[in-house]
């Protein structure tokens, strides 16, 4: 199943599936086309991203990237992150 998704506008979005080794796809096309820009990472339930380059996404602990998903930083391991919430 799709676990969320994030668009920052209406041609650039990502979703995390899961699968057997959880991945998160990204479409530059509104959709109509969808890639895997970086290796598997542990189990993501949401994710968030503020521009092209940079987001937040939480599952099996809190991650950033700065570079659109194709790399993912741990920055807090802890189970179960069902959501990131700004205020």
């Amino acid at each position: 199943p799709i676990y969320n998704c994030s668009f920052i506008n209406v041609n650039t979005g990502w979703i995390s599936i899961q699968q057997a080794n959880n991945k998160i796809y990204k479409t530059t096309d509104g959709g109509n086309n969808w890639f895997i820009p970086s290796s598997a990472i542990p189990v993501l339930k949401y994710m968030l991203f503020i521009d092209q380059n940079n987001g937040l996404a939480a599952g099996t602990g809190i991650y950033i990237t700065t570079n659109g998903g194709s790399s993912w930083v741990l920055k807090d391991q802890n189970t179960g992150y069902n959501s990131i919430i700004f205020t």
